[in-house]
This record gives structure tokens, sequence and C-alpha cells, in this order.
């Protein structure tokens, strides 16, 4: 096979591991850290970085031998890059030791921007200098000519780019559904293998060395040792994020990672890393089923947004109800959990009122008749610290409830308070929740404590915050035995908590949380970085009260600065040209990369399968990318570049504007009417930018 043909389909298979490895990488980061997307930000930021950096070190080194003999050094890197992934998984799967973060606590900021800085490195500097090199394998043969060697560069990139897509979709329906961990990694190093083995015929060792590596890769793939050691690294990890509990099962879902654990007779849910619900806790679950129930006495028809495991359903079927409607999205999770629950959570199952719904929440709500009405819903499973969670606290959301509450209907939903503490941050983030459900249910009630419970409705006096009252109320209930004992609503609702709770939370910013501007999520991540001691937390607040600025002034003093400089020393076409072009690259690659964020970020507010389609969103966005390098090569054998990439930028400022938009409808309005084409639109979306 012709050595050209060869280093293409090298490029190839690069691009392919490069979508995996960024996959697998990413899906770590998500469970260590708890399933915040902040994560995303942090690790794109560090991959981009490292792949230039080490593009740059080809071109600053390219008189260093390695960097003259390209075809050799590609194969070792080859051989080197799966082995890198490994070391890679290993340290995050062990970075909260490392970093000695216990499993009560958040990562600092700080500490996670850093700690993902440094694990990308290995893959992310070994990539960078991939590319360069192929190039110069090639360049000889393409000639000096100028428009030969763009085409040379836009070719590799076509195939870097499909390379990926290939990677996304393999990873996606392939490696994801059928493979765990341990066995994909077995086959990355196969490919890798082989490709270095063809890359080295007249290098014996490397070639042999290469060759073995293919070998190994294969054994592991096949080998049926491979679900005892993936059952191994998922122990490394699950001690390193909640010691103490014992792991009885684990599974990754379409929507994340999920584990049952046991703490002597307790059960608990952990996903991506957190403790999501624990089971039994009849006393709580008692006391809530009480409350909800008093405030809102008759009701027959709910709707419960999670918490299958935590047993308040079947609590409520003690109640006159006529209908529960219970939604889980997801499903997979749901069947790992169930043989772990309590004989009466089971027996639930079984009653004819209980109706378990295996769906996304808001697309449950989306497709609700315009007839279904509930006099009580509950969303308690969730919180704000994802973009995820956070659309069941948006006042789109709130909307949505309320047109299929009952005149007297009542939601009740819940927040992290900090029990006898309402700093400003804390404030911040709980007023926000009651700000914005305020702003759609009026009436709103108070139970303070950690969580902190707001009850709302449309009807006034429907609600209560007196406990003699819901103590009334609760004792007229039909219930065969009144369980919780006298006393307990007066212990549950002090009332002078109740007004401080109410004072500080009124003095909070008034800002509302939305789908297209979700601040209780941003104000998460600063309660986050406050209970982490993380300096960066400050720097993020004041950054945030300049408003645009900051980030419009160094690209306009840059440019202010580089046409004085020009205007100086005289305006010599091709220089300024050539410094223009460069700049125009640049601010395409940020805004590319914030296009491609945003994407991911509404992807995940809306369809929630980030965890799922991150190699396939990204393979998209690169095939895009490889669409652009081809048509860009037609324009320069045209012989009008300036006039092409000054089109480009007017179609990119119209993309942009259009984009907030287009994903308001997606998110929105196609989102309403069906979740296929709400997808299809945000994977075509992906190939835009």
């Amino acid at each position: 096979m012709p050595l050209r043909i060869r280093i293409f389909l090298a490029l190839l298979v690069l691009g392919a591991y490069s979508q995996v490895v960024q996959a697998i990488l990413i899906r770590e980061g998500l469970v260590v850290f708890y399933g915040n997307e902040i994560s995303l930000g942090a690790f794109y930021g560090s991959w981009l970085f490292w792949l230039a950096a080490g593009a740059v070190a080809v071109i600053r080194l390219r008189e260093r031998p390695w960097a003259q003999a390209p075809v050799g050094s590609l194969g070792l890197l080859l051989t080197l890059l799966p082995l890198l992934l490994i070391v890679q998984v290993l340290a995050l799967r062990s970075v909260r030791l490392l970093l000695d973060v216990s499993a009560s606590e958040f990562v600092p900021l700080g500490q996670l921007f850093l700690s993902l800085f440094l694990i990308t490195a290995p893959s992310g500097l070994a990539l960078g200098l991939t590319f360069p090199l192929g190039c110069g394998v090639l360049r000889a043969a393409q000639g000096e000519r100028e428009w030969a060697a763009a085409a040379l560069v836009a070719r590799l990139y076509v195939a870097d780019a499909l390379g990926a897509l290939a990677g996304g979709v393999l990873f996606t329906f392939v490696l994801l559904a059928w493979l765990g961990l341990v066995q994909t990694l077995g086959l990355v190093t196969l490919a890798l293998g082989l490709t270095a083995w063809s890359l080295a015929p007249s290098f014996r060792w490397r070639g042999s060395a290469a060759l073995l590596l293919a070998i190994a890769g294969l054994g592991v793939a096949v080998s049926p040792l491979a679900p005892r050691l993936e059952r191994s690294l998922e122990l490394l990890r699950f001690a390193t994020i909640q010691p103490g509990l014992e792991l009885l099962d684990s599974a990754e879902t379409r929507y994340g990672h999920v584990a049952v654990a046991r703490l002597g007779e307790q059960f608990s849910i952990v996903g991506d890393g957190q403790i999501r619900e624990s089971f039994p806790l009849t006393r709580e679950t008692l006391q809530q089923a009480a409350y909800f129930g008093s405030q809102s006495p008759g009701a027959r028809r709910v709707l419960l947004f999670g918490g299958l495991a935590s047993g308040l359903a079947a609590e409520l079927l003690r109640y006159p109800m006529e209908q529960i409607d219970l939604v889980e999205e997801d499903a997979r999770a749901v069947e790992r959990v169930r043989p772990f629950l309590p004989p009466e959570t089971r027996a639930a199952l079984g009653d004819p009122r209980l109706r378990l719904v295996l769906q996304d929440g808001r697309r449950f709500l989306n497709r609700l008749s315009e007839a279904a009405r509930y006099d009580l819903v509950l969303a308690l499973h969730a919180a704000p610290s994802s973009a995820t969670s956070n659309r069941y606290f948006t006042r789109d959301f709130y909307a949505q409830l309320r047109d299929h509450l009952t005149p007297d209907g009542v939601f009740c939903t819940q927040v992290s308070a900090a029990s006898n503490y309402l700093g400003q941050e804390v404030g911040g983030y709980a007023g926000s929740v009651y700000h914005t459900l305020g702003s759609v249910l009026p009436q709103i009630a108070i139970a303070p404590g950690d969580p902190q419970v707001f009850c709302a409705s449309p009807a006034e006096g429907r609600l209560s915050e007196d406990p003699a009252e819901l103590e009334r109320r609760y004792q007229a209930i039909p219930l065969a035995e009144h369980g919780l004992p006298a006393g307990a609503f007066h212990n549950l609702l002090p009332v002078q908590e109740i007004a401080y709770a109410r004072e500080r939370l009124a003095q909070g910013p008034a800002e509302l949380n939305t789908d297209q501007r979700p601040v209780t999520y941003y104000l998460n991540m600063v309660l986050w970085g406050k209970f982490s001691a993380s300096a960066l937390v400050d720097w993020l607040g004041r950054l945030r009260g300049l408003g645009p600025w900051p980030y419009l002034l160094p690209p306009l003093l840059f440019v202010s600065l580089w046409l004085l400089r020009s205007g100086l020393e005289g305006f010599e076409r091709p220089a300024l040209l050539r410094e223009a072009a460069l700049f125009t690259l640049v601010a395409l690659g940020l805004v590319s990369m914030a296009a491609q964020l945003t994407l991911l970020f509404s992807y995940q507010s809306h369809v929630g399968l980030v965890f799922e389609r991150i190699a396939l969103l990204n393979g998209l966005f690169m095939t895009g990318l490889a669409l652009g390098a081809g048509l860009g090569t037609r324009i320069v054998r045209c012989g009008q570049p300036v006039a092409a990439l000054v089109l480009v930028l007017v179609v990119v400022a119209a993309g942009m504007l259009a984009l907030p938009w287009g994903l308001g409808y997606l998110g929105g309005t196609l989102g309403s009417e069906t979740a296929g084409l709400q997808e299809t639109g945000y994977l075509t979306l992906s190939a835009g930018p």
C-alpha cells in the first residue's frame, strides 16, 4: 500500500480515536465531578490547548531528529496512545483521592479545572503532534505550490474529520451499547496497534512492538476476564467517590452512571457520583406524605417526578387517591434498582392506582393532553446542579405545570438551603427558585430546613404555614392509621424560622430562571464554589457584574493596536492579509467552540442525553468542519480567497445571531411537538458550526 494512502488511513483512525477518547474522558469526568456540565467546558478548553501545543511543538522543533523522521514518530505516537488513555482513565477515577476531597464535599472549581488540564495533557498533546507530522510526510509529494499546500492540509483534515464521525457513530451505537470500558480500550488498542504496524515496515523493533500491542488489545477485547477487570475498575472509582458504602450494582445508562450501594440496612442510589435517594426512610417518608397531603386536602390525582425508591408513592397510596402518575426518566436505572426496593414499594408497583411512566419528565409534560389535570404535583428529586436537573426549576416548567393543575391544585419542590444559614450565595440560589416559582404560582408556603420545601398554588387560602391548621387537616384525612406523632407539624414549621426564611428569600435577587437563561444553575455553581472554598467564585462574580465588556474589550483593543501598528509601518497588503487571516482563524475557532459548547448545554437542558450522545455530537461537529475544509479547497483554487473569507465571516455572524432563536425553537416549540424531530434538529445543527 502506498505511503500516501497509509498516512490518510492513519489520520482516519486517529480521528476516530480522538472522538472515542474524548467521550470516555468526558463521561468519566461527569461521574467524578457529580454530573456538573462545568467539567465539559474545562475539558474542551484543556483539550484544545494541548492540541494546539502539540502542533506548535512540531513547527517550532521541526529541525529535531524526531520531526525530521515523521513516519517513525507518527508510528511511535500511535503505539503510545492507548497506554496514555489507560493512565488518564485511572487518573480520573482516582482524582478525588488524589485531591483529598471527601464524598460529602464538592471538588473546588480551581482544582477541577487544574485536574482536567493535567489529565487531558497526554492524549491531547500526542494527538496535537500527529496532524503536522502527517502533513510533513506528504508535503514533498505535493510540490511547493500554494494551492497544493492548502489542498494537502484540507484533505488530511477531511480524513481526520471523517474518522471523527466514524468514531462518534461507532462509540454511540456499538461500543456503548454492547461493550464496556475494558473491551472498548481493547478494541482501541487493536486499531491503533495495527495502524502503527502499517507505518513501520522498515522499523523492525517498532513494527514488532506495534504488532504485539495489537495482539494484546485483541486479547483484552475478547478475554472472558474483561468483566472482572471492569468490576475492579468500578470498585476503584466507587471507593473514591463514596467510601464506606458497599457497591451492590452499577450501570451506565443513557442519562449517566447509576449505582446501588448499601450501608448497614440502608440502601442508596448513587447517580453520577452523588447520593440521589436513600431508603428505607420510614419516618421521613411518613412526614413528607402527611405534609403534602395536608397542603392539598382532598387531592385525588397526583403526579410525581422521580422518587420511586424513596417510598413516597407507596405511602401516598395509603391516602384516598384515585391515580398517581410516577414519572421516572431512566428505564434502565429503574430495572437495576428494582431488586433492592423494600417489599412495600414493590407491592405498590402492582397497585392499579399507580401508573409508572418511564419517560423524560419534561417530555411527559409536553405530551400531556390539554384536559389532564392534577390536584398535587411533586418534583422533589431534582436539584439545579446540572443543566438536566435545572429544567425542573425554570419558569417554562412551572408555566407548563400551572396549565395542568386543578383550580386549587398544589405544586411542591425543594432546594438546598443550608439549614440554619442563609448567606448571600445560599439566599440568592434559593431566592432564584422562590422568585421564579412565585412569578407563576403566587401563593407559596415555606417549610424551612435543609432541604427547604416550597409548595405553591394558584388559589388563595389553599396553602397554610400554621402547624395547628395542618394538624387539623391531617387528622381529617380518612386513613387507616394516622402514624404521624402529635406535635410533628410544630417541629416542622417553627414560626420564627419561616419568617426569617421568607424575609431573606424576598430580599434576594429577583432573577428568574428560564430554559434559555439558567440563572439558578449558575447560582448553584457559585454556591458550589463557596462551599468548597474556591477563590474562583469571587472572580466569576465580579466578571459577571461587568457584563459583556470583559469579552469585547480585549479583541477590540487588539484590533485597534494592530491597525495602529500597520498604519505606522505602512499598509503592506501581503503582510496585512497574512495577519488578518491569522486573526480571523483565531476568532472563528473561538466562535465555533463557543457555539459547540452552547449547543451541548442546550441539548443537555432539553434532551438530557449528552452522556450517551457526546461522541456523536462531536463527530457531527467535525463533519461540518470537514465539509467546510473541502469547500475551502475549491475556493482557494478559484483565486478569490479574501472575498470568500469575508463571506464566511458574514455567514458565521448571521448564524451566531440566529443561534439563540434556533435553540429556543428546538427546546420549546419543536420539543413540545415531537421528541424525534427535536433530537434530529440538534444533531443537524451540530454539523453547522
